[in-house]
């Protein structure tokens, strides 16, 4: 058992200690509204609507197209209700959400089967009511790094192109999936970088767009359903988002020196914490990377805490 415990100990400090963003952040929904395309449902919320002008093989219904159908035939909008989707198209329909959708989830159920790495379906926003598109997996997509901006869960990867190099749904999927897309916007988050401006407290305008290329498929294409919008608050959970800002530390267990290291100063105090609550040595940190001699601590099992504008983050430190 003795020999067990450090085995737990450096198990769960190589998972803290380069911990980062994955995924959506889940704050108290206030308001949400789901779309789900049966017969009766209205396209036109007061959160946000539907708008189908102009989307050419996007229709709204049933369908007998085998892989749509298999697993329940939902009433669902998709590449065409009874035939296979045909060669050069790029249509499109918008979800456009209103002017109070920072801090907005947007998800839907959905299924594909396209020609993989030729044809396929892509997620774009807009803040410029439709003007210029951009990939959610675009400069404003995070890619592990934590800033406000595009985050999302079970999408498609960067390395999942088209031939035109864009990212996408493509290939053929097991089955519905629940895929999410989050704009992300807090107070306390500074943006990083020079780049686009990646969240507005205007209407923000998402489309999903299908493409496919010039050779002859007898797919189904791509089929969606129960598309929701959802508006979080976040408050205290502050602390929650700090514990998932990547923060690298260096070597655990040691003797002498820890290392912290960060992409930016997102703390600006460490303090270590010994088993009996004590504070047995606290620093400032002002750079993305700094450096604690604990050569002087008893051998043991400390608490790392790392305080600053973002909340708290903490992990456990083994000095040997």
């Amino acid at each position: 058992m003795k020999r067990l415990i450090p085995m737990i100990l450096m198990l769960v400090l190589n998972i803290q200690s380069n911990a980062q963003i994955t995924g959506v952040f889940d704050g108290i929904p206030y308001d949400s509204v789901t779309f789900t395309f049966n017969k009766n449902d209205s396209l036109t919320r007061s959160q946000a609507y539907i708008d189908t002008t102009g989307s050419g093989i996007w229709q709204i219904g049933t369908t007998a197209k085998s892989f749509f159908a298999a697993g329940g035939n939902l009433h669902s909008i998709m590449t065409d209700t009874a035939a296979v989707y045909d060669t050069s198209i790029d249509n499109s329909f918008k979800v456009i959400l209103k002017a109070f959708n920072f801090n907005s989830i947007l998800s839907f159920k959905h299924k594909y089967q396209t020609r993989g790495g030729h044809d396929g379906g892509i997620v774009e926003y807009s803040i410029d009511s439709g003007a210029t598109w951009e990939n959610v997996l675009g400069d404003c997509h995070t890619m592990g790094t934590f800033k406000q901006g595009i985050f999302t869960e079970n999408f498609y990867k960067k390395t999942d192109t088209l031939l035109t190099g864009e990212p996408a749904f493509t290939g053929t999927n097991s089955g519905w999936v629940y895929s999410r897309v989050q704009l992300f916007y807090l107070l306390p988050i500074k943006s990083t970088g020079g780049g686009p401006q990646c969240v507005t407290t205007g209407d923000i305008h998402f489309r999903f767009r299908f493409l496919s290329d010039n050779q002859v498929d007898t797919l189904d294409g791509w089929i969606i359903d129960e598309i929701k919008v959802e508006h979080d608050m976040y408050g205290g959970g502050i602390s929650n988002i700090a514990n998932n800002i990547l923060v690298h530390v260096y070597p655990n267990p040691t003797n002498n020196i820890l290392n912290i290291e960060m992409p930016e100063v997102y703390f600006n105090k460490a303090s270590l914490i010994n088993t009996i609550g004590q504070t047995v040595n606290m620093v400032n940190i002002n750079s993305r990377r700094q450096n604690i001699n604990i050569s002087q601590l008893p051998v043991g099992i400390y608490q790392l805490v790392l305080q600053g504008e973002y909340g708290t983050k903490t992990m456990l430190i083994n000095k040997e």
